[in-house]
């Protein structure tokens, strides 16, 4: 016990002469807003690149799907290319009655630079320019962003919804028996004729307005529509496979659980015979009663997850805001909270 003690203490220490002392004060950083190619290449190296779900071809396309309501913002110290601190926003309008938000996300911070000064920072960022105590923001929150959150808004309900992530390798999955699957479905792959009627349904879940987003994610991922037997529009799913490995399901949603599991099964029996496939990601959520346990039919092992986020807001609780009963797998995070 006593060697485990002193092993723990040693990490800490190196983890704090690891640290690298900076300035709590906004004005000694220099925050870019939607950077040239030099400063986003400082970004992939600093972080983009090490993420598994994540490529440079991501920021182009949303970029193109948000135009000027897409800001990608990032914190240099004062006078250098030192990455402190990335975000970007996405202003959502509204397709109905509800009032436009402002999404928060691909919050980070370079592991040396984390501690209480350049939370101050972003916090006196997002109060000043953001003017987050004004907007109407919502933000996907891990733990240690759940703080600046609470002093940039005031608000700290984490109650709306919380998410959680799965990682199975692709030797975990299997094709169950179809007599076990929905049979009166029929699942058809995405095109540029049947994605309109995805939109259609993303926005009786989603209203707000993403179309170039999600038109530009079926038509580029393996995408699927599932239809009833009166024609009608039961579920929509899709899957992004990244250069690490990594397979992403973002979004999977449907009328009910056997729906969601014959789509997933018609994109799985492709993408099992790909080769250099590492693992999948698969989140889940509070909302949707069988979000999580969905999957098990298709897997040799037993289902697992952990805590990812939690759904935060600044001005309007938007439990309301969208149909999470249909929501399986949410869209990325990253991008929406739904």
């Amino acid at each position: 016990m006593l060697k485990t003690v002193h092993s723990i203490r040693n990490i800490s220490v190196l983890k704090c002469l690891y640290k690298v002392p900076i300035s709590s004060k906004l004005e000694d950083y220099d925050v870019v807003i939607n950077p040239s190619s030099q400063l986003f290449n400082k970004f992939m190296d600093e972080h983009g690149s090490k993420r598994f779900d994540f490529k440079a071809e991501d920021y182009t396309t949303w970029k193109t799907a948000w135009g000027e309501d897409y800001r990608l913002g990032l914190f240099f110290l004062k006078g250098s290319e030192n990455l402190a601190f990335s975000f970007h926003t996405i202003q959502y309008k509204s397709l109905g009655l509800l009032p436009d938000f402002r999404h928060l996300g691909m919050a980070w911070i370079p592991e040396k630079y984390r501690g209480r000064e350049i939370l101050k920072v972003v916090t006196d960022y997002l109060i000043q320019e953001e003017q987050m105590k004004k907007q109407n923001m919502l933000a996907c929150n891990v733990h240690w962003s759940q703080n600046f959150w609470k002093r940039a808004t005031g608000k700290s309900d984490i109650s709306a919804c919380t998410y959680y992530i799965s990682y199975y390798e692709m030797s975990d999955f299997k094709i169950p028996k179809v007599s076990e699957m929905k049979n009166d479905v029929v699942v058809k792959t995405v095109n540029t004729e049947t994605v309109h009627d995805v939109l259609k349904y993303d926005r009786a879940i989603f209203p707000f307005d993403r179309q170039n987003w999600m038109k530009s994610l079926f038509l580029g991922g393996i995408g699927r529509i599932a239809y009833d037997s009166d024609g009608k529009v039961v579920g929509i799913g899709c899957l992004s496979i990244y250069l690490s490995g990594e397979c992403v399901i973002s979004p999977l949603y449907a009328d009910e659980e056997k729906v969601a599991q014959a789509i997933f099964r018609s994109i799985l029996e492709e993408i099992l015979l790909k080769r250099n496939l590492w693992r999948m990601q698969v989140r889940s959520n509070d909302q949707c009663i069988q979000s999580f346990q969905w999957i098990q039919p298709f897997l040799k092992t037993t289902i697992h997850r952990s805590h990812l986020s939690n759904l935060c807001y600044s001005m309007y609780p938007p439990r309301h805001f969208f149909d999470f009963s249909k929501v399986f797998v949410n869209a990325h995070p990253t991008n929406g909270p739904c």
